[in-house]
């Protein structure tokens, strides 16, 4: 069965890229002539997807005027994160996830990936997406068992600190509609708790041993996270003007 409906976090500021964040949000950035968020809004809608969530902050009239209230075929609406300065990813998916009551995808707006990804098997109720063959990427890095199941989410900046068994986040999940509601129940308590200015990662850290979180390994499909010129120089060596 098909997940008709995605999430794009797409509300942050991307100071690390400036000084083209003064003009564009950061989802606007092109890699082999494609920005962002037309990418991932082009593999959503050839994987069934007809309803798109982006959640938008920094400079979103420019998206809103780019890509309108629909985009191949897709419906597409807007969540509006008036605290986006003060807050963090947490809080962008807890305005999201509120009156999701189905599959859906949840994609970080900085992310650049082949469709090929969205084709590998979705693993229960809470599928993390993660590659075990990145070691030069600091970020979110999940362990997990012999079952697949997440043991340990943490984000590590000293790459010194990687292990065999590490998986670099890819910032891309699938909730069943019970995931989706396990995920807004921690994320309500996290806002509850003032933990808004986290990211969503280190929330799911504290609930792991509530409910198994399954890691889906996409080692072998391109992609790329983008914070930095130098993560976009190594994407558009990734991706080149043929790569996709």
């Amino acid at each position: 069965m098909k997940t008709t409906h995605g999430i794009i976090l797409a509300a942050g500021e991307g100071k690390r890229l400036l000084p083209f964040t003064e003009q564009e949000p950061k989802c606007f950035v092109q890699i082999a002539g494609v920005t962002i968020l037309e990418n991932a809004l082009n593999h959503f809608a050839l994987h069934g997807v007809i309803r798109v969530s982006i959640v938008v902050g920094h400079l979103k009239e420019n998206i809103q005027d780019k890509i309108g209230k629909s985009y191949r075929g897709m419906t597409v609406e807007y969540i509006h994160n008036s605290n986006f300065r003060s807050t963090n990813s947490m809080f962008s998916l807890y305005l999201a996830l509120r009156e999701v009551h189905e599959p859906v995808w949840v994609l970080e707006g900085d992310v650049f990936f082949d469709d090929s990804v969205l084709d590998l098997k979705v693993a229960g109720d809470f599928a993390w997406y993660a590659d075990s063959s990145i070691r030069d990427i600091d970020g979110a890095y999940l362990q997990s068992g012999e079952d697949g199941v997440v043991k340990s989410l943490e984000i590590i900046r000293d790459l010194g600190l990687l292990r065999d068994g590490h998986h670099k986040s890819m910032g891309l999940l699938h909730l069943t509609a019970v995931g989706a509601k396990k995920m807004t129940d921690w994320l309500s308590a996290g806002v509850q708790e003032d933990k808004v200015n986290l990211y969503y990662d280190l929330i799911v850290a504290e609930h792991l041993r509530e409910f198994k979180v399954n890691l889906v390994d996409v080692r072998g499909n391109k992609w790329f996270e983008i914070d930095t010129y130098d993560d976009l120089q190594k994407a558009q060596n990734l991706f080149g003007s043929h790569g996709r």
